[in-house]
C-alpha cells in the first residue's frame, strides 16, 4: 500500500495505529517481503514523533541516531557537509547510517510540520538480534543496492580501504591457513575466532588455470570466492575489464541477494580461491550475531561510500526522493 493511502493527515490525527505502522513499514524496499510477524516486531519498536517546521530532528553533534520514517511533511537531510537533500513521505531517513554505526550522524531538519515513526539505533540492533530474518532482509537489500551502484558505473568490485597484506601459501591450504585467509580478508576481519573456525570448515579450496571461466553473465549466483593467490578478471557487458587480487571477495553481492551474475569472470594466470557457498554462510551468520551485525555494518558503510562518491561525481541517477538516505 502506498504511503499516501494510509489516511493520516495532520489536520485530523496525530496517531498512527498498529496496523498503519505495519502497512507503512511494508511499503519500504528494505522490508519488502518480510512476514507480518517480523514486520510487527519492527513496528512495535517504533515511536510516533511530531516536529514543527524548523525543528531539528537530529544534529551533527547528536550522539544518538535513529531511523525516521516520514509519514507526513518534508525534511532536509545533510551528511558530512554535503548539499542538503529533501525527504518526503515514504523515505526512511537514517536507515543505512544506523546499520553502519556511523560516527558522523546525519543532520535532519523539518522543513514543514512533520510526523515520523522513529526507530532508534539501539532498537534496530535489538530487533536484529532477536529476529534473524530481519538481518537477512537488510543484508539482501544492502547487497542489491551496492550491486546496482556498481553496475551503473560498470564496476566489478568495491574495496574502499586497503586490503590486509596477502600471504604466500603452498599448493594446499590447511585448516589453520584457511582461518588466516578469512581473518586477513576485509570481509571477515572483525569476525570472532569461533565463527571463522566454523566457516573455515565449510569453505572449499578452488583453483583455476589461466583463462578458465569462473562464471558467465546471467548464471545464478550461489557462491562467492575469496581470492588467495593469483587474480581474476571480470568483464562487464560494456566490455570494461576489472581485475581482483588476493584478499578480495568476488561475486559476493549478487550471491547475498540470490541474483544472477552480471559479468563474466575468468582466471588471469593460475589462481587459487576459497569458495563460500551461501547456505552455510547464512547458517553461520545466524549462529554468530556479532559477525552478522559486523558484516551488515560493512555492507552499509560500503553503500554510503558509493552513494557519496556518486554525489561527488554528479553521477547519482536515483529518484529525487530516494527511499533511503
Amino acid at each position: 500500500m502506498p504511503i499516501g493511502t494510509v489516511g493520516l493527515h495532520l489536520d485530523r490525527a496525530l496517531f498512527v495505529g498498529p496496523l498503519d505502522r505495519v502497512l507503512l513499514l511494508r511499503s519500504l524496499p528494505m522490508l519488502e517481503g518480510l512476514s507480518p510477524t517480523h514486520l510487527a516486531a519492527v513496528a512495535q519498536h517504533t515511536q510516533e514523533r511530531f516536529f514543527a517546521a524548523g525543528t531539528t530532528l537530529q544534529s551533527a553533534d547528536d550522539s544518538s541516531e535513529a531511523v525516521y520514517l516520514i509519514v507526513e511533511g518534508e525534511v532536509a537531510v545533510r551528511r558530512q557537509g554535503r548539499p542538503a537533500r529533501r525527504a518526503r513521505p515514504g523515505a526512511a531517513v537514517g536507515f543505512i547510517e544506523t546499520l553502519s554505526r556511523s560516527e558522523q550522524p546525519l543532520e535532519v531538519l523539518a522543513m514543514t510540520d512533520t510526523v515520523t515513526l522513529e526507530f532508534d539505533a539501539d532498537a534496530q540492533i535489538d530487533v536484529c538480534e532477536e529476529h534473524f530474518p530481519v538481518v537477512m532482509q537488510y543484508v539482501g537489500f544492502l547487497a542489491r543496492s551496492i550491486a546496482s551502484e556498481l553496475q551503473q558505473r560498470a564496476l566489478a568490485s568495491f574495496e574502499p580501504i586497503p586490503l590486509i597484506a596477502a600471504h604466500e601459501y603452498g599448493d594446499r591450504i590447511n585448516f589453520v591457513e584457511r582461518v588466516l585467509v578469512l581473518s586477513r580478508s576485509r570481509v571477515f576481519s572483525t569476525g570472532c575466532l569461533d565463527a571463522l573456525c566454523e566457516l573455515a570448515q565449510h569453505v572449499v579450496e578452488t583453483s583455476w588455470d589461466d583463462g578458465d571461466r569462473i562464471w558467465s553473465i546471467d548464471e545464478p549466483a550461489e557462491s562467492f570466492y575469496l581470492i588467495v593467490s593469483g587474480s581474476v578478471t571480470c568483464r562487464s557487458p560494456s566490455e570494461k575489464v576489472f581485475t581482483s587480487h588476493p584478499g578480495r571477495a568476488i561475486g559476493i553481492y549478487e550471491t547475498l541477494y540470490r541474483g544472477d551474475r552480471w559479468n563474466d569472470a575468468r582466471s588471469q594466470g593460475r589462481s587459487v580461491a576459497l569458495r563460500i557457498d551461501v547456505e552455510p554462510f547464512i547458517d553461520i551468520l545466524e549462529d554468530h550475531s556479532d559477525l552478522a551485525l559486523d558484516f551488515m555494518a560493512l555492507l552499509a558503510t560500503d553503500l554510503i561510500t558509493l552513494q557519496d562518491a556518486a554525489v561527488t561525481a554528479g553521477a547519482f541517477n536515483g529518484p529525487s526522493t530516494p527511499p533511503t538516505l
